[in-house]
């Protein structure tokens, strides 16, 4: 019985990789590898800087309280050479009591090298990518946990993901995001009044800072369009 169950666990352990584990059973501990958390920041700007084909992004975890790096699949020897040595010359600058996060790892398949390209492909021209997808772009930035460019519209159908398929390859997830509502703009005559406003007197022109002449509230402008009281 004992033999038939370790045959049966053998040929089940392949299945359970394809079906997917969670991202904390995934991670790796990189030993000898934590850095001060002041630093998660630049350090995530560097490494995907220097070795773009490598890294695809940190990610805090909330709940090991490590920093996750996203290691390209069959990249890991390297990352964690890379990681050691820069989480050793990070750590040479720490102060004594400064916390130190533990760096773990987790490969995913897209690089930041193609998530980066794809992001500034949209942010160059998001019209013409809203007229491509069929609708209208709200938002888009790189899903750094879920390894992918995450592109929110205005409406959704399956013609829709499927041009977003075809532009992306299968890199990007769309999905519909509530369009951005401003309360009030430069064009809205409400207090408080700030720099940026604008003023028609008669011509159009801007408010600069507010200013105090010894007892009277004043606001200055560039001076060429309005005359009285500026």
């Amino acid at each position: 019985l004992q033999k038939i169950w370790k045959r049966t666990a053998l040929s089940i352990l392949p299945l359970m990789y394809l079906i997917g584990v969670s991202d904390t059973e995934a991670q790796q501990t990189v030993d000898n590898a934590g850095i001060p958390e002041r630093l998660l920041s630049s350090f995530d700007e560097d490494l995907a800087a220097e070795y773009p084909d490598t890294f695809a992004g940190l990610v805090f975890d909330e709940g090991t309280k490590s920093a996750v790096l996203r290691v390209v699949h069959g990249k890991s020897d390297d990352a964690t050479k890379i990681l050691t040595e820069r989480a050793e010359k990070a750590r040479s600058t720490a102060a004594k009591q400064e916390r130190l996060v533990p760096l773990t790892m987790i490969e995913v398949s897209r690089s930041w090298r193609e998530l980066d390209a794809s992001f500034r492909s949209v942010n160059n021209n998001p019209k013409h990518v809203s007229s491509m997808l069929g609708s209208e772009l709200v938002e888009w930035y790189i899903d750094r946990t879920a390894n992918e460019l995450a592109l929110g519209i205005s409406a959704d159908s399956s013609e829709i993901r499927k041009n977003a398929d075809k532009m992306f390859g299968g890199l990007a997830r769309v999905f519909v995001a509530q369009a951005f509502t401003p309360l009030w703009g430069r064009n809205d005559d409400i207090e408080p009044f700030g720099g940026g406003a604008a003023l028609r007197c008669p011509y159009t022109c801007t408010a600069g800072i507010t200013i105090t002449n010894w007892s009277e509230r004043q606001m200055m402008t560039v001076g060429h369009a309005c005359t009285t009281g500026t």
